[in-house]
């Protein structure tokens, strides 16, 4: 069973992406509210960096859960792929029948790319 604790890495990345373009919009509209520029630096430096940094924080959280999870898949196939090939060097672990009939070097000639038989 998997654990509650494996989804929480997108699910707080996604939070946190949310609560930045929240921020980022309340500081931009604080700082439009306002007509000098020494007013709407308050509102630039808590909405503007704070809110870019919840976002930049959010989609890191949203990458490493998506790599860890393409991890998870990723040793799934090798796994999967082990499995097939040790049940295939089973199956040709015993030794190649040989033919019936084998030419003899005498009846093959060999000139240039071609190989004819003197049958």
């Amino acid at each position: 069973m998997k654990s509650p604790w494996v989804k929480l890495g997108a699910v707080l990345g996604v939070v946190y992406c949310i609560a930045g373009f929240v921020l980022v919009f309340l500081g931009w509209n604080g700082a439009a509210s306002n007509d000098t520029a020494t007013a709407q630096f308050p509102y630039l430096i808590s909405g503007g960096i704070a809110g870019l940094a919840l976002v930049v924080v959010g989609a890191a959280l949203l990458i490493s859960q998506s790599l860890r999870s393409d991890r998870v898949e990723l040793r799934g196939a090798i796994e999967d792929l082990r499995t097939a090939v040790d049940h295939l060097s089973g199956a040709t672990a015993r030794p190649a029948p040989t033919p019936a009939v084998r030419p003899s070097p005498a009846e093959v000639t060999a000139e240039g790319d071609e190989v004819t038989g003197t049958a």
